[in-house]
C-alpha cells in the first residue's frame, strides 16, 4: 500500500482525502522508473509518505528490500511480518506483531488472556531491540492491543497506551489484523501521533470483527461506528442483559461502585487500573439521596445525571448504572461480577459491614474482592 504525499489514498471505489497537519506538502513528481537491480514488485515511488512491508514467509528477501527502502526512505515505515527480526536493520517506525509472533520473538509464552499484556509490557525493551523498531503495537485479539514506545520510560501496565477490542469469534475476525495495520499506516501517513493512530486502527478493526467472514472497513462504516451515540449509562435491566451477553462471549466482568462526586486524577487512575482486571468494567453510582445519606446534606455537588455522564466519557469505563440503596450488594447479587474492585482503604471489615446493611445474602456465584491502592497524594477517602 502506498500513500501519496498529497495525503490521499485511492481505493477501488472511493477516494479518502486527509490533510497532514504538521509537515509541509511536497511537490508531486512523476513516478520514477525502477532502479537497476530493484527486486520485482518493489515499490519505488519517491512520493510515498508511508510504506507497509508485509512478509508472511512467502519468499520475500529482506536483504534485497531493505537497501532499496533505505535509498529513498519514506516518512514512515510499517512492518507486518511473521518474523520481525528479519527486518531489524530497516529500523521500522512501527511493527504490528500479534500474540503468537511476539511470543516467537521473545522465545517464551506470553501467558493467557489479559495476563499477556503484563508480559508484553515487561518485555518492552526486548521487543524493540529484536525488531529494531521505534514503536511496536502487540495485538492481543479480544484483549485489544499494547503499544510499546521507545520514547519515555513506560514500564508498568497502567503507564502504557492500550486499546480495548470488541470480542468476536475466530470466524468473524478474518481481515481484522490487516485492517488494523492498514488503518494505523494511513493515520501515521497524515501525521497522526502514534497513540492516536493505534486507537484509530482499533476502531477500524472493531468494524471488521462485527461482520461475518472476511470483511473490510469502509470509510462510511468507520464514521458510523465512531459517531454512534454511546449507550454507556444503563438501567439495571439493561445492565443485567449486557453483562449476560458479555459473559456468554467469555468476557470477564469487573464491578466497582462509589459516589464519584468530584472526579479527579485519583479516580481516573483507580478506574483505569480496575479495567485492566477484566474485559468489561461496570461502575455503579450512588444516586443523589444515597450520597446525602453517606456524605451529608451539602452533597452531592454534581447530580447523578452529571456524574454518570462524566464517567461514561472515560474510555476505560464500559457501563454506568445508578443505584439507590445504601450498598451495591443487591446489584452485585443480580449481575454476579467476576471481580469486585474497591480502593486500597476498603477493608474486609468494610465488606462485612456492607453485607450486613444489605440484609440476608442469597446463595449464588460471586467474584473476588480486589483492592487497588491509589496514588496517596490523590486518594479519595471514598469514591
Amino acid at each position: 500500500m502506498t500513500v501519496s504525499s498529497s495525503g490521499s489514498t485511492t481505493w477501488p471505489d472511493r477516494r479518502v482525502r486527509r490533510t497532514r497537519p504538521s509537515s509541509p506538502r511536497r511537490r508531486r513528481q512523476p513516478c520514477a522508473a525502477p532502479r537497476p537491480g530493484t527486486p520485482p514488485g518493489t515499490a519505488t515511488d519517491a512520493r510515498a509518505d508511508t510504506v507497509v512491508v508485509c512478509d508472511y514467509d512467502l519468499g520475500v528477501d529482506a536483504t534485497a528490500i531493505v537497501p532499496v527502502l533505505g535509498q529513498d526512505r519514506p516518512m514512515t515505515v510499517v512492518v507486518d511480518a511473521h518474523d520481525l527480526s528479519r527486518w531489524q536493520t530497516l529500523r521500522p517506525d512501527l511493527v504490528t506483531p500479534n500474540a503468537g509472533e511476539a511470543a516467537a520473538l521473545l522465545g517464551r509464552d506470553l501467558g493467557q488472556g489479559a495476563d499477556r499484556a503484563t508480559t508484553v509490557v515487561a518485555a518492552r525493551d526486548e521487543v524493540l531491540a529484536v525488531t529494531g523498531a521505534r514503536n511496536a503495537v502487540v495485538t492481543l485479539d479480544r484483549n485489544g492491543t499494547v503499544l510499546l514506545e521507545a520514547a519515555g520510560a513506560d514500564s508498568t501496565l497502567s503507564d502504557v497506551h492500550r486499546t480495548r477490542a470488541t470480542p468476536a469469534s475466530e470466524q468473524q475476525a478474518s481481515g481484522a489484523g490487516d485492517t488494523f495495520c492498514a488503518a494505523a499506516s494511513v493515520a501515521l501517513a497524515v501525521g497522526t501521533p502514534v497513540r492516536e493512530a493505534v486507537s484509530f486502527a482499533q476502531a477500524a478493526a472493531d468494524v471488521v470483527v462485527r461482520e461475518a467472514g472476511t470483511s473490510v472497513c469502509t470509510a462510511d462504516a468507520l464514521v458510523a461506528s465512531v459517531s454512534a451515540p454511546a449507550e454507556t449509562v444503563v438501567d439495571h435491566d439493561e445492565l443485567a442483559a449486557a453483562v449476560e451477553e458479555a459473559r456468554r462471549t467469555g468476557r470477564r466482568i469487573v464491578f466497582t461502585n462509589g459516589c464519584f462526586d468530584v472526579v479527579h486524577r485519583g479516580h481516573t487512575t483507580y478506574l483505569r487500573q480496575a479495567s485492566e482486571l477484566g474485559d468489561l468494567l461496570v461502575v455503579a453510582l450512588n444516586d443523589d439521596d444515597s450520597v446525602r445519606r453517606l456524605k451529608g446534606p451539602e452533597r452531592p455537588i454534581n447530580t447523578a445525571e452529571d456524574r454518570a455522564g462524566v464517567l461514561a466519557a472515560l474510555a476505560c469505563v464500559d457501563l454506568v448504572t445508578v443505584f439507590a440503596t445504601d450498598t451495591p450488594i443487591p446489584l452485585i447479587e443480580r449481575i454476579r461480577p467476576d471481580v469486585y474492585v474497591k480502593g486500597g482503604d476498603y477493608s474486609p471489615r468494610d465488606a462485612q459491614r456492607d453485607r450486613g446493611r444489605a440484609g440476608p445474602r442469597r446463595r449464588g456465584r460471586h467474584g473476588r474482592l480486589r483492592r487497588r491502592a491509589l496514588d496517596e497524594r490523590r486518594r479519595p477517602s471514598h469514591p
